[in-house]
């Protein structure tokens, strides 16, 4: 977050100063570096919330009387894999736990290729 702080104060530096176009250019890099800083941040928060959630799900079912239940892991393992949204969460979970039985997102099924750029 301290890089997202410090592209502010650049960029508010930079309208305070804008009279050339050098000072424009500083302008667009500033809030693009603001955007990336962003779209950083929503990504990794996402990520945790996925986490978070996931982990709570897994100490009910540790606490419960299902814990020896091999359906009911299976069943959250499923349930917990289908929340995810970004391609690499998917990549990961799978390289832990395996492809799932059920078909793939579209995106998947289709080959989509992978920009870089994931939409949330």
């Amino acid at each position: 977050m301290d890089d997202l702080a410090e592209a502010f104060k650049v960029m508010s530096a930079a309208l305070e100063d804008l009279r050339t176009e050098e000072d424009d250019a500083t302008v667009k890099l500033s809030a693009d570096a603001i955007v990336r800083t962003l779209q950083f941040a929503d990504n990794q928060a996402q990520r945790l919330e996925h986490l978070i959630r996931a982990l709570d799900q897994i100490g009910n079912l540790a606490a419960s009387p299902m814990v020896d239940d091999e359906d009911s892991w299976a069943a959250l393992r499923a349930g917990i894999r289908s929340s995810y949204t970004m391609a690499r969460e998917c990549e990961v979970f799978d390289g832990l736990f395996g492809p799932p039985a059920e078909p793939a997102p579209y995106a998947q099924q289709t080959g989509a290729s992978d920009t870089g750029i994931e939409l949330f």
